[in-house]
């Protein structure tokens, strides 16, 4: 480019300009916006996986300029995946493993990660600069392959699993001295990686080990995710996470009689999933309580032991408010242990920003609510006892719920009903069918919208839905043994604003009324289902999606395709692709097949062809037991592009004529040829060539019809009888 250029009479001087002389606030956007493409990939760490898309600009990048350098350096937090590889020591006996760390990906750590064996000394093979070690890196640009050397400390983040299917089976056989070089190596990795933020084990280890792994990490990491084996309750009190935001930890190994107790020290806790098969009460009294000031999400998953609390003859509990608490997710059990020593009246908030409840249990169990929720709006119940008193109460102490939903939960029938109730923000429901048929009787909705019903007790059906601003229904088994599940179809008439109903199993219409559904535009259901509803029913369908039938005989058509635009099926038959083919509006169409049931081949497929009908790019890739049909006879009624459109014609052709796609015309002389040597003299004098009538209607303003014959031409006199007919 030259340096000066003539402006307006003038002359101005123009100096190329690099990204070295762009302000810093513009290569931080740069930057960032070459982030965002990574987004989706990102851990909870915030850390880039270092074999991402991304990762090889922001190396390319580093090298232009120091500015940029030092802004890639800001932002670029990676995340490296390591495999364990425990492998048999040659000439060792049945116990001697080596344990051995590798990074994945071509990555390389300068000094070597440790390797250790039963038969040798541990050695360290770390250099005195450990501040200096370095990760490599191979990456390309354009042609050029290249390496980057990156400080560890751009490593935050690490994922250590298992190299190999081998290595899973013999991490089982690794002995107490085996697990302690375990732990060796994991501590000598976290020497290396000096900021490490998130550390995740995806395979057990003793507590002993992991708490050596941890410690020279303990006040850099932020997320934690683990598995032990052994002796939690023992180590866990010398493990103190200063920074701890999250902790995933599952606790195994542990004996009929045992139970946990104790959790790690980490005052600033954020999110904790934690699973142990028996949990003592004291874990939540003593230690999950001591959270609630920083706690938002928290997850337990386990019994709780039988057995009285340490607090139970001890002066009671002062109550905590969880004022940041958001989400909750354990058993039933757990919910009354965190609330301990609070007044849960309806004017208490103890979860004043709880958003999402989910409470499982046994069939027996009856939870309790823990007080005023004025910011719940999810709830979900597995395998509860409910009564009509505590559902009254949860409609009033969550006057925002939005979406309930109780899984294989029963009704407490020794309570009487009561006075009913009304969730005034529930716009999604999930329930069973004798449950929902109480709820029917009880509980007003205005605004309910999605209500999912699941049939527990067939034969009987659903039959009455009060709630008439539902608009999305799903009825379904709530197992899929049944062979059908039965409806009213009245009920379904009845709701009004109804527009997607999904009966995913098929439906038997208990009342002998097939529903019309007048405003249904989004339909998914059995064939079965669909082929009893008749003609002048769904006027207003779009969408339509088929799952398998119970029977062989297949869906021939819809009452009405006028609008339709999206279809999904495993099959077609022929005269539902002959119905597909003339809808208007369609715009998606995806089969496997077509098939025919226990009908006879049709004798004429009568199809239209419509510029972007998705029906023609379909057609080829159909399979089909036998031919669909004795003759093809297509109506051109929309062309916009001549040479898709014969190139369309001649791959259904091909399809219905079953000949090879792209053969030449000579290719398919041959070939009958060689089918009649193949057969004997009488098949050969009853050949009969695929009858094609190609009908172009006066409005197609594309020449198309000297095409379309020589295509049928192409295709050979002995395999295709085609015209063109005006």
């Amino acid at each position: 480019m030259d340096s000066k250029e003539r402006v307006d009479g003038a002359t101005c001087a123009r100096t190329p300009i690099s990204l070295a002389d762009l302000p810093n606030d513009v290569l931080r956007q740069i930057v960032a916006l070459i982030l965002k493409k990574d987004l989706n990939v990102l851990n909870s760490a915030k850390c880039l996986p270092i074999n991402a898309v991304s990762t090889p600009v922001f190396f390319a990048l580093r090298r232009t300029c120091r500015s940029l350098l030092h802004i890639v350096d800001e932002v670029l937090n990676l995340h490296l995946e390591f495999g364990l590889s425990v492998a048999q020591v040659d000439g060792g006996g049945a116990r001697d493993l080596s344990v051995q760390l590798i990074p994945g990906g071509d990555v390389h750590m300068v000094p070597e990660l440790i390797v250790a064996s039963k038969d040798s000394a541990v050695s360290r093979q770390l250099s005195n600069h450990d501040a200096t070690t370095l990760v490599r890196f191979p990456y390309v640009i354009g042609d050029n392959k290249l390496t980057a050397a990156l400080p560890v400390d751009r490593i935050r983040s690490v994922n250590v699993h298992f190299a190999t299917s081998a290595s899973r089976r013999l991490v089982h056989r690794l002995g107490a001295e085996q697990h302690h070089m375990l732990s060796t190596a994991l501590a000598d990795l976290a020497i290396q990686l000096p900021h490490l933020s998130l550390l995740s084990v995806a395979f057990p280890l003793s507590a002993a080990a992991l708490v050596e792994a941890i410690t020279v990490s303990s006040s850099t990491l932020t997320t934690l995710w683990a598995t032990v084996s052994e002796g939690w309750d023992l180590a866990a009190p010398s493990i103190h996470l200063p920074n701890l935001r999250e902790l995933d930890l599952k606790v195994m190994g542990l004996s009929n009689d045992e139970c946990v107790r104790t959790l790690v020290t980490a005052p600033k806790l954020e999110s904790l999933r934690f699973s142990a098969q028996s949990i003592h009460p004291d874990f939540v009294v003593d230690h999950i309580r001591r959270l609630a000031g920083s706690l938002r999400k928290l997850t337990l998953a386990g019994q709780i032991a039988v057995g009285d609390s340490s607090h139970a003859s001890s002066a009671p509990l002062a109550p905590v408010l969880w004022l940041m608490l958001q989400d909750i997710k354990a058993p039933a059990a757990i919910v009354p242990l965190l609330t301990t020593g609070a007044r849960l009246d309806a004017c208490d908030a103890v979860f004043p920003a709880l958003r999402s409840l989910e409470v499982t249990g046994s069939a027996m169990t009856m939870p309790t609510l823990p007080g005023h929720l004025p910011q719940l709006v999810y709830a979900e119940f597995v395998d509860q006892a409910l009564s009509n008193s505590f559902l009254a109460q949860l409609a009033s102490q969550a006057p925002r719920l939005a979406d309930l939903r109780l899984v294989h939960c029963k009704r407490d029938l020794g309570e009487a009903i009561s006075a009913s109730m009304t969730f005034p923000a529930l716009t999604q429901l999930t329930t069973s069918r004798s449950f929902g048929a109480h709820l029917a009787t009880t509980a007003d909705m205005p605004v309910l919208g999605k209500l999912m019903i699941h049939v527990d007790d067939h034969p009987l059906a659903v039959d009455v839905i009060p709630w008439t601003s539902v608009m999305d229904l799903t009825i379904s088994p709530a197992s899929f043994t049944t062979e059908w599940t039965q409806a009213h179809g009245a009920a379904l008439d009845a709701l009004p604003r109804l527009t997607k109903l999904n009966l995913s199993h098929p439906v038997r219409w208990s009342d002998r009324h097939v529903p019309t559904l007048a405003a249904v535009t989004h339909f998914h259901g059995a064939p079965d289902t669909l082929a009893t509803i008749r003609g002048g029913a769904l006027p207003q369908l779009t969408h339509l999606v088929l799952g398998p039938a119970m029977t062989t005989i297949p869906l021939r058509t819809v009452p009405t395709a006028v609008h339709l635009e999206h279809v999904i099926a495993s099959s077609l038959h022929p005269r539902f692709i002959e119905q597909l083919a003339r809808a208007p509006r369609l715009r998606f169409l995806h089969a496997q097949r077509t098939d025919l049931g226990g009908d006879d081949s049709l004798p004429v497929m009568a199809l239209e062809y419509r510029h972007g009908n998705p029906v023609w790019g379909i057609l080829p890739k159909l399979r089909f037991v036998r031919r669909p049909a004795d003759a093809l006879s297509v109506r051109i009624v929309d062309v916009t592009d001549a040479n898709a459109a014969v190139k369309d014609l001649d791959a259904a052709v091909r399809w219905m004529a079953e000949i090879k796609a792209g053969a030449s015309e000579g290719e398919c002389e041959r070939a009958v040829a060689a089918e009649d040597e193949a057969q004997d003299d009488e098949d050969v004098d009853g050949r009969v060539p695929f009858p094609v009538e190609v009908h172009v209607g006066a409005d197609v303003k594309v020449d198309i019809k000297d095409r379309i014959e020589a295509m049928l031409a192409a295709l050979g006199s002995r395999r295709v009888a085609g015209r063109v007919m005006p």
